[in-house]
Order: C-alpha cells, then structure tokens, then sequence
C-alpha cells in the first residue's frame, strides 16, 4: 500500500490473523472501540476472529506486510459495516461503554510470556475471540523469547501461539565448527517462512532436499515434514514463519 493510502472498507476475517510489518508503517483503527496503534517494521499485529478494522499508510514509505489467516480467509457473505458506527474523531460511533472492560487499553501493555504459556499466548483464543474483540501489537520486547535445541542452539521468539496457529521469529547464528544448523523440526500444521536476513538454508533429511529462501522470498512446508535451518553464512539468519494449526 503506497504512503497515504488506505484500504475503503472495513475488514473482518473468519479466522484469527496477523500481519508482520515489514516496511512502512500501518496504523490500524479498531472500528467498535476507536482505539488505533501503529505498527512499524518488526512489529506484529494480531486480529482475534470477528475483529472489525481499517488499515491506514501514514508514512512516506510504501506499507509492505506478511499476513497469515487460520483457518478460514473469507466471510460467506460480504461485510457491508456502516461507516457511521467506526469510531474515530469527531465521528462516536456507536455507544459500547456498557461493554468495554474498566482499562481498555490493558490489552495492549503486554508483559513479556515465557515457554509455559505457548497455546494460550497472548491470551487464550477463546477469550480473544470475545466481544469487545480487541487486536495486540507485540514485538521483542513482549513476546515468548526461549531457545531451541540443546546441541545447536537458535533462539526462537513467538508472537502468537494458540488454538488456531503459532507465529514467531527463528534466529540462527553463525560461528562454531563449519556452518551452523540448527536440530531437526517439524510442525503438525502446514507451516510458511519468510527470509528477513539470508540466504536460509532449509535442509529435509529424510529426502536429502535443500532448499534456499532468499530475503524477501517464502516457502511453504508441508505438515510433519521434517526439516533443518543452516547458516552458510558469517552473520546470523533470521526468518518469520508461520504454523497453523499444530505447532
């Protein structure tokens, strides 16, 4: 979306999503309750199912994301949401008070999770699929930081983890004896990956396949398709994926 630029509808999905901002920025209006947040490059944005919002491109740069939607993209039915109820300045919208928790805004001080809460991060999918349906901004610094793998060691950071699909950040290093890989992985769901800093290696030993994902590129990986990250590199590699809905 290019600097001033808006999307003329309010959107909804059937299925939780998100957007991982990788240029620009995006300011994003909740429609029911006017709050509004603007994410930057690095930034998550969650959108618990049902949540009614406008996307704006305030900055001179063009506005570039890698969204994901589980389980379901689109609506049967097409959403005619009457501008009148969007809550902005000097237009009210609708009377929710009655419905709003006492701190509105206390969704979006996240604290930062750890391992155990990975399901049920950054709340439950059940109760944030609960009117008044709010979304979440998370970043490095509110997210599950924990590490993957004994032997070869890459952080991994999650962003989102629930019912419905796991969203995170894997960080592989270089350095040690000859290139660095990370332990075997696989996911229960279909699982996509985009390359922030690469070339990414993705290495299936039960195929002897190798694949690479330059910066900018994704790769889909089927379900319990086994697979390792390898950095050929002499800087870190760092990728964003994306596994719905088993982790």
């Amino acid at each position: 979306m290019g600097p001033g630029g808006t999307w003329h509808f309010v959107d909804e999905h059937p299925g939780d999503e998100t957007y991982y901002i990788i240029s620009g920025s995006l300011s994003l209006l909740e429609c029911a309750t006017g709050e509004c947040l603007e994410a930057h490059p690095g930034d998550t944005l969650f959108l618990p199912m049902g949540c009614k919002y406008k996307g704006y491109n305030f900055s001179e740069e063009n506005l570039r994301v890698f969204w994901a939607i589980a389980p379901v993209m689109r609506l049967p039915r097409s959403l005619d949401y009457p501008h009148h109820n969007i809550r902005t300045y000097r237009n009210p919208g609708m009377d929710i008070s009655q419905h709003l928790p006492p701190d509105t805004n206390k969704l979006h001080r996240l604290q930062a999770g750890d391992i155990n809460q990975l399901g049920k991060f950054p709340v439950d999918g059940d109760e944030a699929r609960q009117d008044p349906i709010h979304y979440y901004l998370l970043n490095s610094k509110n997210c599950i930081t924990t590490v993957f793998g004994l032997k070869r060691p890459m952080r991994m950071r999650f962003f989102v983890s629930n019912d419905l699909m796991h969203v995170g950040e894997f960080y592989l290093p270089a350095g040690g004896v000859g290139c660095r890989v990370s332990e075997v992985d696989e996911h229960g769901g279909d699982t996509v990956i985009y390359g922030v800093r690469g070339p990414i290696t993705v290495f299936f030993p039960d195929t002897q396949e190798v694949f690479q994902v330059q910066e900018g590129e994704m790769m889909y990986i089927p379900p319990h398709s086994r697979h390792q990250f390898i950095n050929y590199n002499s800087s870190a590699i760092i990728g964003y994926f994306v596994a719905a809905k088993e982790l």
